[in-house]
């Protein structure tokens, strides 16, 4: 079932393997590469005719000119790339083409390029097969700005290619908005016999961290000291190059867990079934034979046991693959645990020029055509860059006008549909194997409607049992998929599935571009209640069936603005023969839209369905207990609009509209807006001018800014008589003026708002009620009481006017307890934690071994994750017994995990009961010992539901769990991880933290800016506000390198991240990182925690009525006030340097701002630099590159 997102991951493993292997040595040279004639015309731009290169042209307004700054010869070619593609609006490009003869074969590109914001080259050739035309077009990524650098890239022409092109262009990428300057020389385009490595960085030359390869991933989790592991690139001895890598080892007896040195690097290719692939690879030890395993593909392995010199070393795996989900190859090396009398050794192990080639025959070693020669490092460690997948050109398919609209009863008799040939060649989803059962889809349009055809043969009859729309059990029978891109340049696709019977599923789903490619989140939003007009029918025969659709356009316009750009693709899923195809290859999930193929030839008129409406901008009507939306309207004057709300599973409520010359206003009663939060917020405004455009409409999302928040501590102690609180007010002081806050208490467990379905309606109550007049912002509260017996109370928040009639409700749990120290619990007036009556902010390392707790403390950690009741795991770690103690001895809190016994659990088939009793056992053991810190209960729940061998984490069951442990131990906080999946994060009725990690701080070296990371923060604070819980991120920065083909992060930019993280609202950081304590990220951690800690009085102070702002969006800002003083936070998310012009104000809810400072305050850096400068009362501050500012404001009297 490949509809949603979970159903196809995009990594898996891979699967049994066939082996030959040659463990004896293979000496040999490396001979440099016959040298072939050169199919370019005028390659070193030494011919030049009126000021341009002869032989070469460029496409207008691009600029192409010749200059004497020239690496090879007398000339080099400039370009100036300025189109602006539509397929992308934050891109320019250009290109650089010849006239050149090429035929079917294997071609290498090399040359010398020099950059100013050239991002990417592309290389391309055009070819026809199967009568349409394909383009090759492999690509390398490039660092932005760089000097002089030689390059090489292989170009593969399909062999069954019936015509190639007599063309080829080179294109350049960069920024839109920053000049881009591409100079090139020295060109060659050579035919080549040689085989590709496919592995990255394989003489591992390319260290964007010191001593650290590129592409190359360490997975063993406990390489943390350097004296017991290390694993660096040494630059003596090597085999080619200046670089080799050194494996050191020396394993402890007692450490069964951490007996190997494991290092792990992707293949970017998708293996293809029953083909050949060798290894090879030079090894040096000592001392001479000691065991090291190769494994390629994960199941082929082989030992080795190199001797004292250089030799190398090879062998064969023939890719069975089981596993239907396995799409990437992988190479590993590791040494093996212990010798043959069964004790532990010391040993080096020195690997250099690793090659992975297709076929049985091993060739001397060469780069991957991707990398860098090693006398061209580049100066800016970012160029070092991820190279996509091996994967086909998009396909091209042409729509055909239909003269007559076709009668929609699935027979394919219309004229429409015997024209063109139609999009056929369906392969696996995963390893493009050709599907045996054929597969042939059509399209064609009118100016009323989109038609959609299918012909699916098959000898055995459809399974076709579903009959209702947008049903699951739809994905169980023979189905075709549509999948419609209206503009790639836009945030939205169409995805329809048909059955036999004309059963109809569809979706339309919008994407967030920065979140795209974020392991465990797709970044994408599934409106399943949108339903297109849409009308089916289906055709059984003798052999096979046909699918026909009407899909009417004026649902599609407000998305399509140029209907030529459109891409689509169309997929099937066959039970019979358990066959998953589609037309265009999406190397995993369908919805993946940036694989999708070219619809061209789509061509109606739309103008009949546009209407110029802005999106509503919604506010809060508290008067009317409803949220009022405003838009601007650009029809005929006069013009009535209708507006309705679609919601709950497609049904409509209309809405009161009144106009006033453009502006529209409606409003949505609260009523209905609790009905869409049952429903995960999915609720759509329909607007439409009937009388002045009766074809067209728009939908708007409905986005509800909050009305207040509420939050209260979540423990209080029976001797201080009062629980804290805080309510925020979002409205202006005028309509404030009317409202008071009601806070109610109640005995009994009331987990959240959230989930009232499955909350139970707390006891009488406890005390009176306690009111307070309200005021716009921060309002302080503090709801007293005398006697009360300890246990579990609920408060109840009341926004209402001076009538008692409530506007706004929220409810939170609170344990009343008698004072006891070593607690840690949620303050709401700094919205951080406090442990023992002090402001705190956790800086956790995940998962550390009680050896490794001192060094955690030295540098800068104030926590450390621990796995009790996990066996080996548990053992590896330190038993409870001694883990505990050595906790507190380092000065170090702990972070109980229960997730890895959850596991074991659930693999030992332990009922609830027998887990409870466990769980018991160890908080009551432990839950006073003043190491403890928080409980994690588990881990991304969501993405566990998936997996078989997961613990049982169904809602119902996590909440009985957290309540569990909760009532054990109120004293310290319980809580789940979401993971970066923002979809999961509306239900937090089971945790006392807003807590996701985020696998992805690793940076990709093209990326700009940190936005990913404030589309994630921004949702969690979203969250935060909502739930009144603190916000806890992980900050997992080495995880996700292999994955995503990306480099470590360096020290400036993980100090740019834990100061970001801090602005974007998180009270707590945890980080996770495999590398051993002499890495210089150690060293800044120790920074990091250092300044985090002298920062945490700052972030606990209010920051209501005053603001800072920055014009340039990749600069975040956070000011704070507290004893008489400001203190500004400043962090540059941008690879660039920057002067940020800081405006600082102070303002009521719902007034103008007024300036902060009458005259410039003394301003001081907090953490040693010069500070910057007022300027017409904005403060001035440099910034470099991923730079932090932390800075104290002092008001001049």
């Amino acid at each position: 079932m490949l509809h949603g997102f979970t159903a196809r991951r995009r990594f898996g493993l891979l699967g049994a393997v066939l082996l030959w292997a040659n463990a004896g040595p293979a000496a040999e040279t490396h001979p440099a590469p016959a040298a072939d004639a050169n199919l370019l015309p005028n390659p070193g731009f030494e011919e030049v005719a009126d000021g341009l290169p002869a032989g070469w042209q460029t496409s207008a307004p691009s600029r192409m000119s010749v200059t004497t700054d020239a690496k090879a010869g007398k000339y080099s070619t400039v370009l100036e790339p300025r189109e602006e593609p539509t397929w992308n609006d934050a891109i320019v490009r250009g290109n650089l083409r010849c006239a050149v003869t090429l035929q079917p074969g294997r071609y290498v590109l090399s040359g010398l390029v020099r950059g100013q914001n050239i991002t990417k080259m592309v290389p391309a050739c055009a070819v026809s097969r199967g009568g349409k035309r394909e383009d090759i077009q492999p690509s390398l990524v490039l660092p932005g700005n760089f000097d002089w650098r030689p390059f090489r890239v292989f170009i593969t022409l399909p062999a069954d290619a019936e015509k190639v092109e007599p063309a080829f262009s080179l294109w350049f990428f960069g920024p839109r908005g920053q000049p881009c300057i591409a100079t090139v020389d020295n060109l060659s385009l050579t035919p080549t016999t040689q085989t590709r490595n496919f592995i990255r960085n394989g003489s591992f030359e390319q260290t964007s961290i010191a001593g650290i390869p590129d592409y190359w991933r360490n997975t063993s989790r406990a390489l943390y000291d350097p004296a017991q592991y290390d694993a660096k690139v040494v630059e003596d001895p090597a085999v080619s190059g200046k670089r080799s890598l050194c494996l050191l080892f020396d394993t402890p007896a007692y450490d069964d867990f951490a007996r190997r040195k494991n290092f792990v690097q992707s293949m970017f290719v998708s293996p293809q079934r029953d083909r050949a692939y060798t290894l090879s690879v030079w090894l040096k030890s000592d001392p001479p034979g000691v065991p090291v395993d190769a494994i390629l593909n994960w199941g082929s392995r082989q030992t080795f046991r190199p001797t004292g010199e250089w030799q190398r070393y090879n062998f064969t795996a023939v890719w069975v693959k089981k596993d239907a989900e396995a799409s990437q190859g992988f190479v590993n090396f590791m040494i093996g645990g212990k010798d043959e009398i069964g004790k532990p050794f010391k040993a080096k192990v020195w690997i250099d020029d690793v090659q992975v080639e297709e076929g049985e025959a091993v060739s001397p070693w060469s780069a991957a055509p991707e990398d860098l020669p090693p006398d061209a490092e580049p100066q800016d460690a970012a160029g070092v860059a991820a190279q996509p997948p091996n994967l086909p050109p998009l396909p091209s398919l042409n729509a055909e006008r239909a003269g007559a609209a076709p009668r929609i009863d699935g027979v394919l008799d219309e004229d429409c549909w015997q024209k063109g040939a139609g999009a056929g060649e369906f392969m696996g989803y995963q390893d493009r194997r050709p599907a045996t059962a054929t597969t042939v889809a059509k399209v064609a349009f009118d100016d009323q409607a989109l038609y959609v055809a299918f012909t699916c043969r098959s000898t055995a009859a459809p399974r076709a049992e579903a009959t209702e729309r947008d049903g699951s059990a739809l994905f169980g029978d023979d189905i075709v998929e549509f999948f419609l891109d209206p503009n790639p340049a836009g945030a939205t696709y169409y995805h329809w599935a048909w059955n036999a019977r004309g059963t109809t599923y569809d979706e339309r789903i919008t994407w967030d571009r920065r979140v795209m490619d974020v392991v465990g989140s797709t970044g994408k939003q599934v409106d399943r209640e949108w339903n297109a007009s849409v009308e089916a029918a289906a055709k059984t025969g003798p052999d096979g069936w046909t699918l026909e659709a009407r899909i009417p356009l004026y649902q599609l316009a407000a998305d399509c603005p140029d209907p030529a750009q459109a891409h689509a693709n169309f997929c099937r899923e066959n039970p019979a023969n358990g066959e998953v195809s589609c037309w265009s290859f999406t190397n995993g999930s369908f919805h993946t839209p940036e694989r999708f193929g070219r619809l061209g030839g789509w061509a109606p008129d739309l103008s009949a369905y546009r209407i110029d409406m802005s999106a509503p901008r919604f506010s809060r009507d508290w008067r009317h207990q409803a949220l009022c939306g405003v838009m601007q309207v650009k029809a005929a004057s006069g013009a009535a609009i209708v507006c309705d709300v679609a919601h709950l599973g497609g049904t409509e409520t209309p809405l009161a509209v009144e106009r006033q010359g453009d502006a529209v206003s409606f409003l949505v009663p609260n009523v209905l807006l609790g009905q869409a939060a049952a429903t995960a917020g999915r609720m759509r405004v329909r607007a439409s001018a009937p009388d002045a455009c009766p074809l067209a409409e728009r939908v708007f999302p409905v986005q509800a800014p909050p009305l207040w928040y509420f939050a209260c501590s979540s423990l209080a102690f029976l001797e201080e008589k009062q629980i804290p609180a805080v309510a925020a007010v979002f409205l202006p002081v005028a309509e404030t003026a009317e409202l008071q806050v009601n806070l109610r208490l109640f005995k009994g467990w009331t987990p959240s708002d959230a989930a009232p379905a499955a909350t139970a309606a707390p006891e009488a109550p406890a005390a009176p009620v306690y009111t307070q007049p309200a005021k716009p912002g921060r309002n302080e509260l503090a709801f007293p009481f005398i006697e009360l017996p300890a246990g579990y109370y609920t408060l109840v928040g009341e926004l209402a006017d001076r009538q008692g009639q409530v506007v706004a409700t929220a409810r939170r749990t609170v344990a009343i307890q008698p004072a006891r120290p070593n607690y840690v619990r949620f303050n709401p007036r700094s919205f951080g934690l406090e442990k023992d009556g002090k402001p705190w902010t956790p800086v956790a390392l995940g998962f550390a071994r009680q050896q490794d707790l001192p060094a955690a403390k030295a540098h800068g950690f104030n926590m450390a994750w621990y796995s009790p009741l996990a066996g080996t795991n548990t053992a590896a770690r330190g038993e409870p017994a001694t883990f505990f103690p050595a906790a507190t001895d380092a000065g170090v809190s702990v972070i109980i995990d229960f997730g890895s016994f959850l596991h074991s659990a659930k693999r030992e088939k332990l009922t609830i009961d027998a887990v409870q009793e466990k769980l018991r056992e160890f908080v009551e053991a432990y839950r006073q010992h003043p190491a403890v810190g928080f409980y994690q209960v588990l881990d991304e729940p969501e993405v566990q539901r998936g997996r078989k061998d997961a613990p049982i984490c169904a809602a119902e069951d996590l909440t009985g769990l957290y309540a569990f442990v909760k009532k054990l131990d109120p004293y310290h906080p319980v809580f789940v991880n979401w993971g970066p999946s923002v979809a999961a994060w509306n239900d937090l009725s089971y945790t006392d933290f807003m807590a996701y990690d985020y696998y992805s701080t690793v940076i990709s070296p093209t990326e700009r800016t940190f936005d990913r990371h404030n589309y994630f923060d921004d949702n969690a604070l979203r969250r935060t506000m909502e739930t009144g819980k603190p916000f806890f991120k992980w900050v997992e920065f080495d995880h996700g390198c292999t994955e995503l083909g990306v480099r470590l992060m360096r020290p400036v930019e993980l100090r740019c991240v834990a100061y970001l993280s801090l602005i974007n609202g998180a009270r707590a950081l945890s980080y996770f990182y495999h590398r051993p304590w002499n890495d210089d990220a150690w060293d800044e951690m120790t920074r990091i925690g250092t300044e985090i800690e002298a920062l945490t009085p700052v972030l606990g102070a209010p920051d209501a009525e005053i603001a800072a702002s920055c014009a340039d969006s990749a600069v975040r800002v956070l000011l704070k006030f507290d004893q008489g003083k400001y203190w500004l936070l400043v962090a540059n998310t941008a690879a660039q340097p920057k002067t940020a012009e800081v405006c600082l104000t102070h303002a009521r809810f719902g007034e103008d701002a007024s300036p902060l400072f009458a005259q410039p305050p003394a301003c001081r850096e907090l953490f040693g630099r010069a500070s910057g400068e007022f300027r017409d009362g904005n403060l001035q501050l440099p910034l470099e590159p991923y730079g932090v500012r932390a800075l104290e404001l002092t008001p001049r009297n």
